[in-house]
């Protein structure tokens, strides 16, 4: 901005210096007429000195006819009255007209008087100018090539190059954008596009980023919707036999209970399915409260003491741990990962709670036979479940995708490590403010 607008007041001041110099130059009279005005006048001033008075009438008759203008021969003396004097530099430099080296006003309509002095400074002759010798001819297409074409060629020429160097990067991020419109979402433009500008880098980062989100978004659709898919298919068929079972009297009871618990476990898919969605397309807004975390752990933990029996709870948890974060979700939350340890664990499970200056952390321990490490990444898969695993035919893969979901909408983080000499370790670290 400061280079356009300095730019601009320097090619206005340029062009306008540029005027008034040709303007000036264009002003004088060319040597060629400056000759032959004081011929004219040294002609009449011989005649003069010849006292040969017919000869210079006519003389000057015939150049007035020449020329198409007014020619005259005159005496200037000057007589003082009232008492006043004239200075003698005065007398000396008197004229009745312009002298032939001076300027010519371009933009009077009337020529001026041309006054050439006699050896005799007191006598004059006296010219207008003749049209033919006129100067600044050319002045007004001149100026108007000055004042208008020229600035108008000169501006178009920077405009065009501003206009290339703004419209290159924008012609790229068009070209990404078509690219993203057909359903390319690996676009990579920042490492590619032809400026430095931080404005149009910024604009290409958050354009890539976009595409790279908006990708990531569409792949996690279609997968989810695959594996949403393929998960139903396997209780609708277990329910479409038993439903054939009891249209054939072959233990109705029995298969009117197993209906019910398929659609049991399909509406639990459902709901899960449709959290996992919501969790991860949409910017939750959880509402934060202040509560004590060692309470809702011992809630809990009684209700999954109860459900597991005989299988043992062992926690060791400090008094009070004092967080502000959303219950439910938490909740939620912990409530699968002690679930998930007691299914997998054969006898017992250990809970641990440590208070650290910034966070808390929550650890959860089974003894059971863990998995590999290639896998620890993957059980917070949505619908992943590991190759050869029977213990979790009940489930549908989304409990350990729903922690971790909902553990980062706290802010928080989950990890799963195996532990020696068996057993997997759920580790959640809350911050504790959020």
């Amino acid at each position: 901005m400061l280079i356009v607008g300095l730019g601009s007041v320097s090619l206005f001041f340029v062009i306008d210096l540029l005027s008034r110099h040709t303007e000036t130059r264009m002003s004088h009279i060319t040597q060629q007429h400056q000759t032959e005005i004081l011929m004219f006048a040294a002609t009449a001033e011989r005649l003069h000195q010849q006292q040969d008075k017919a000869a210079l009438t006519q003389y000057l008759t015939q150049l007035q006819h020449q020329e198409d203008t007014w020619v005259a021969v005159v005496d200037s003396q000057l007589t003082s009255l009232y008492q006043s004097s004239l200075d003698p530099r005065f007398l000396d430099n008197f004229t009745l007209g312009r002298d032939v080296s001076w300027k010519i006003h371009l933009n009077f309509p009337n020529n001026p008087v041309m006054d050439v002095a006699f050896s005799n400074s007191s006598i004059h002759f006296l010219i207008r100018l003749p049209q033919r010798m006129r100067p600044g001819v050319y002045w007004k297409p001149a100026y108007i090539a000055l004042q208008f074409i020229l600035p108008l060629i000169i501006l178009s020429v920077i405009a065009f190059y501003i206009y290339q160097y703004l419209m290159r990067p924008l012609k790229q991020l068009k070209h990404a954008s078509e690219l993203l419109a057909k359903g390319q979402f690996d676009i990579e433009i920042v490492s590619k596009i032809n400026t430095r500008e931080p404005e149009f880098i910024s604009v290409a980062t958050t354009f890539e980023h976009m595409s790279h989100r908006l990708g990531q978004q569409i792949q996690n659709q279609r997968q989810f919707i695959a594996d949403f898919s393929h998960e139903l298919r396997t209780p609708i068929a277990r329910i479409e036999t038993a439903l054939n079972c009891a249209e054939n009297n072959i233990s109705s009871v029995q298969m009117l209970h197993r209906v019910r618990d398929e659609i049991t476990g399909i509406r639990k898919l459902s709901e899960d399915a449709l959290t996992l969605a919501w969790i991860e397309n949409e910017q939750v807004t959880l509402t934060v409260e202040t509560f004590d975390l060692i309470d809702l752990v011992d809630s809990i933990i009684d209700d999954a003491q109860f459900e597991f029996h005989p299988k043992v709870i062992t926690s060791t948890l400090p008094d009070s741990v004092i967080i502000q974060g959303s219950i439910r979700p938490l909740a939620q939350a912990i409530e699968n990962i002690i679930r998930n340890a007691m299914r997998f664990t054969p006898t017992s499970i250990d809970i641990t709670v440590h208070r650290y200056d910034n966070y808390v952390e929550l650890c959860v321990r089974d003894h059971g036979p863990g998995v590999e490490n290639c896998e620890l990444e993957n059980i917070f898969r949505p619908f992943y479940r590991i190759a050869g695993d029977n213990t979790s035919s009940s489930g549908y893969g989304l409990g350990l995708a729903l922690v971790k979901r909902e553990i980062e909408a706290l802010h928080g983080t989950v990890k799963a490590q195996n532990r020696s000499p068996t057993g997997l370790q759920m580790t959640v670290r809350l911050p504790l403010h959020t």
